[in-house]
């Protein structure tokens, strides 16, 4: 009974010392709050300039399609401009159709076949997690890291969401 006073005088301790950390997050919170708060119209004002600049230069770019023949991109001021080709994208209608169009084409080439069909077959870790014991054991299949381990935990908020992010880089390092 000892043991579990002492334990209970040391969860007071991380506690407190925990409640001190989230105040110290909350004050910093405020802190970027008001500075994005100050800088927030300028911010705005910068991206809605950046954002007209870069229409401009799309416009430009989309309307003279002949200076860029070759070479088809060119850098200017730290800004790449220009045509890049795309690689397309493969549309498929109707899967089912496709499959067995590609079974008639490719009958007598089974390898050309297995190239382009995915067969996906194994089995569901969340399904066989529900099977007693010994099935898993008859199927060879192990349960691991499954034992007990302390537990100290807060009811999480946001704050302590963050609090625990910087208790566990500190004790990473």
């Amino acid at each position: 009974m000892e043991n579990l006073k002492e334990i209970e005088r040391a969860a007071l301790a991380y506690s407190i010392a925990r409640n001190a950390l989230s105040e110290q997050v909350n004050a910093l919170h405020g802190e970027i709050e008001q500075i994005k708060r100050s800088k927030l119209g300028a911010l705005r004002r910068a991206v809605e300039r950046a954002a007209e600049r870069q229409t401009e230069l799309h416009d430009l770019v989309s309307h003279n399609r002949a200076l860029f023949d070759k070479p088809k991109t060119r850098i200017l001021h730290g800004v790449k401009v220009g045509y890049m080709k795309q690689p397309g994208v493969i549309e498929i209608a109707d899967e089912a159709a496709t499959l067995e169009r590609l079974k008639k084409m490719f009958e007598s080439d089974p390898a050309t076949l297995q190239l382009l069909i995915k067969v996906t077959e194994k089995p569901i870790k969340d399904a066989l997690a529900e099977l007693s014991g010994d099935k898993l054991r008859k199927l060879g299949v192990r349960i691991t890291d499954d034992s007990d381990k302390v537990v100290i935990k807060p009811a999480d908020s946001e704050v302590d969401k963050v609090v625990d992010a910087l208790l566990k880089g500190v004790v990473e390092e």
